[in-house]
C-alpha cells in the first residue's frame, strides 16, 4: 500500500505539471513544473521526503533502462546525423569541457570565500527560493536570446549555466 501512495503522489505531481503546461504560455517543459512543485512542497514541509523515498529510489535505480528506447531510436536517424556529427561531436566536447572547467573555479571560489570567514551575501541570496527564481530567470533569459538570435550555441540551459555561474561570481 506504501508503494501505491507514493507512485501516487509522484504521478501527482507530474499530472500537475502537464496541467501547468498546458495552462501557461511559458516555454518550459512540463516534467520541469512538475519538479518544482516536488521541490517545493519539500521545502515548504508539505512534503516529507519519507513520503516518495522508496519509489523514488526505484525510478532513480531504474532511470538508466528508459534510454534504451532513445539510444534505439537514434540508430534510425543515424544517416541523417553522419553530416552533423563532427560539428555535434566538437561542440559537446567544448561546452563539456567549459562547464566543469567553469564549476570547478566557482566551487574553488566558495570555498576559498568561505574559509576566510567573511560574509559576502545577505540572507536573501542564501534563500532557496531566491536561488531558484535566479535558475528560471537565466533559462528565460536563455530562451528570449535564442528566439531573437537563432543561434544554436545560445541554447537556453547553456545560457542559464552562463548566467548562474556569473551571478555567483559576483555575488558570493
Amino acid at each position: 500500500m506504501k508503494y501505491l501512495k507514493e507512485v501516487t503522489i509522484i504521478f501527482g505531481i507530474t499530472m500537475l505539471g502537464e496541467f501547468l503546461n498546458y495552462l501557461l504560455p511559458f516555454p518550459v517543459p512540463s516534467g520541469v513544473y512538475g519538479l518544482f512543485i516536488l521541490l517545493l512542497m519539500l521545502c515548504t514541509g508539505a512534503l516529507h521526503t519519507e513520503d516518495v523515498a522508496e519509489v523514488g529510489d526505484f525510478f532513480l535505480d531504474t532511470m538508466p533502462i528508459m534510454f534504451i528506447p532513445a539510444g534505439v531510436g537514434l540508430l534510425d536517424s543515424v544517416q541523417e546525423a553522419e553530416s552533423i556529427l563532427v560539428p555535434l561531436t566538437v561542440i559537446t566536447v567544448i561546452s563539456t569541457v567549459f562547464v566543469m572547467v567553469a564549476t570547478g573555479c566557482v566551487a574553488q571560489s566558495i570555498i576559498r570565500r568561505k574559509n576566510k570567514g567573511g560574509k559576502s551575501m545577505n540572507g536573501l541570496i542564501h534563500s532557496l527560493y531566491f536561488g531558484m527564481l535566479v535558475s528560471v530567470g537565466a533559462y528565460m533569459l536563455g530562451v528570449w536570446l535564442k528566439k531573437k538570435t537563432g543561434w544554436a550555441i545560445l541554447n537556453p540551459l547553456l545560457v542559464a549555466i552562463i548566467v548562474v555561474i556569473a551571478f555567483l561570481s559576483v555575488f558570493i
